[in-house]
């Protein structure tokens, strides 16, 4: 039977831990989109739930198993948030260089040959930009955390973003 200060510990690491898997979950609705993300929280629930329950029984193996899950998730959902925070960066950059442009010719360019990206690690998140005639505009795509995770700015509807 563990102490009641083990205990206390233990439940202060489990609630730490949650949090953080928990806000790693969210974002995993924008790295790895919503059906991933709803399977973070229910393995997050149940698995934490059974370390939890195991820990009057076996604290090692709880403890292990809570690190163990938080391991699994949190530098992956910080390596991938990171990542889409970058890519949105650059599609901050560049969807200015497309307005000054416009400011500056009158029109929107034809392609984004001549911007220059200023982080080029992320150049290849980017899969298509459109100028739209009528109505005049254009319409910027791009992926971030999973390939599968469309994201968009369209001069007529703002920023966009449909997970999976």
């Amino acid at each position: 039977m563990p102490t009641k200060t083990e205990t206390i510990l233990f439940a202060v690491l489990l609630s730490l831990l949650i949090l953080i898997e928990v806000a790693c979950a969210l974002v995993a609705y924008f790295t790895l989109g919503e059906v991933m993300s709803a399977f973070y929280i229910v393995m997050i629930s149940l698995l934490n739930l059974f370390c939890a329950l195991l820990f009057f029984r076996h604290r090692r193996a709880a403890i292990v198993g809570v690190v163990s899950l938080a391991l699994l998730i949190i530098p992956v959902q910080l390596v991938l948030g990171v990542e889409v925070a970058r890519v949105q960066i650059e599609a901050t950059h560049i969807v200015t260089y497309v307005y000054n442009y416009r400011d500056q010719t009158g029109q929107y360019p034809a392609n984004l040959d001549a911007y220059t990206f200023r982080d080029p690690a992320v150049r290849q998140h980017f899969g298509t930009y459109q100028r739209d005639s009528v109505p005049v505009g254009f319409v910027l795509y791009y992926w971030a955390g999973s390939a599968t995770n469309s994201y968009w700015y369209s001069s007529h509807t703002g920023w966009g973003y449909y997970p999976d």
